[in-house]
This record gives C-alpha cells, sequence and structure tokens, in this order.
C-alpha cells in the first residue's frame, strides 16, 4: 500500500530567486558542468539532488532517476500528476549510455487519466507514443566540491523549464501542473543504476513532504554511487 509519510528528519524546500535556505545546495563548488540550454531557462524551478558518495559524472551507464509529484495527494501517480526521468531511461536491457548525466534523456510526464504524456527532446531512445517534442522542457547540471584532491559533496540538479515551448492540445494541462509544484507538494524520488541497486527518498512507493536528509546506507544492491542524501527544491 502507497501512503504519505510526514516527517522532520527529512529536508527539502522551496525559495525564491535569490534567497537562501541555509543548506549547502547552491554552495560554491570547485566543478561544474551545464548541460544545453540550462542557463536559458528563467521561468522554472531546480531539483537538486544531493548524494552521500561521488557519482561517475561521465558515465549514465544504465542509470536513471525519478522523481514523482503527487500533485493530488493521493499517494499515487494518476490524473494531473508530474514524473521527472533523468539519465538513461530506455529500458532497453543492451542499451548503455556512456556520456555523462548532463547529456542523458530529460523527461517530463504528464498523467492524463492514465495516459502518459511524455515531453522530451527529439534525442535518446524514443518509444512508445504520446510523445510531445521540444528543445526546451528542462537540462541538468552537476556540482563536485573536492578539498585537496579528496571528496566533499556533489549533486545533480535538474531545471525543469514551466515556459518550455510545444504545439500540443495538452502543453496548457502539462504547465498548469508543473505551476502547481511546490514544497507542500507530496513526492518521491527513485535513484537506480538500472542493474541491481537502487535508493528512494523517503522509501519505494511513499510519498512526503518537508525539509529532510535521508539515511545514509540504506539502498540496495552494491553500488554506493546511488546512496540518496537529500532533495532541495527551489524557483528560478
Amino acid at each position: 500500500m502507497k501512503k504519505i509519510i510526514y516527517s522532520t528528519i527529512l529536508s527539502m524546500s522551496l525559495v525564491a530567486c535569490g534567497g537562501s535556505d541555509g543548506d549547502e545546495s547552491y554552495s560554491p563548488v570547485n566543478y561544474q558542468s551545464n548541460g544545453l540550454g540550462f542557463n536559458d531557462i528563467t521561468n522554472g524551478f531546480d531539483v537538486a539532488i544531493h548524494l552521500y558518495n561521488q557519482l561517475n559524472e561521465k558515465q549514465i551507464e544504465k542509470g536513471n532517476i525519478t522523481v514523482t509529484f503527487d500533485l493530488n495527494h493521493n499517494s499515487t501517480f494518476d490524473d494531473g500528476d508530474i514524473r521527472i526521468k533523468v539519465g538513461n531511461t530506455s529500458k532497453v536491457p543492451n542499451i548503455y549510455y556512456e556520456t555523462n548525466w548532463t547529456g542523458g534523456d530529460f523527461i517530463v510526464e504528464y498523467n492524463k487519466a492514465g495516459t502518459i504524456m511524455s515531453v522530451r527532446p527529439n534525442s535518446g531512445v524514443i518509444v512508445g507514443s504520446n510523445n510531445i517534442l521540444t528543445n526546451d522542457i528542462g537540462s541538468v547540471a552537476y556540482r563536485l566540491t573536492t578539498f585537496n584532491g579528496g571528496f566533499v559533496s556533489n549533486y545533480l540538479i535538474f531545471r525543469i523549464n514551466r515556459a518550455f515551448t510545444a504545439t500540443h492540445a495538452d502543453v496548457p494541462l502539462i504547465k498548469q501542473s508543473l505551476n502547481l509544484i511546490s514544497s507542500a507538494t507530496p513526492f518521491n524520488i527513485e535513484f537506480s543504476d538500472g542493474v541491481s541497486s537502487a535508493d528512494y527518498i523517503p522509501a519505494k512507493d511513499v510519498f512526503s513532504q518537508g525539509t529532510f536528509t535521508d539515511n545514509q546506507y540504506d539502498y540496495t544492491g552494491n553500488n554506493n554511487e546511488i546512496d540518496l542524501k537529500s532533495i532541495s527544491i527551489r524557483n528560478i
């Protein structure tokens, strides 16, 4: 059974452009990589995914991250909800992405009464129907902090464009849902290596909201790159 957990031990925040939420989400870094069009998006929001261990940013392989927003607060992904998918979303066993995380798939899914509409660039492995193609739905950035050559912290930023351009009858509905996403929206995150390891915030098939950090070492499998630390969200 899916359920919503309200917790004070996990962390997520929504701050206005130029504001500060007091965490490390946007601290200075000594390495950064931005995906195509990342800095061109001025009407949207960022989802920062912090990790406990250093990510191999240069190789996605079969890795993928899914962020689901439960806009109608009923603990399931259904009508009107939004889901963001990043990385290798092909689900094809023999397809490995030999590219960095800023250059992988970026898909925003909208649930229209059980039909999944996929807003995505015209690139990568495109399967199924109901694809809405656009060049500006969003982008990924990577930030890494080191000290004396040692790892300190790293995170990915998913930047979603609320004002993306596409010619499709359902675009207004999708934008309406994107505009409703806030710190009060229940969410779930899954980070999988696409092989045997996965981690979730707060847990598999569970939604939560509030401000919190995930426990370390609670992932399945033996790939510690996918050990999620926290999520933060802010408007841009």
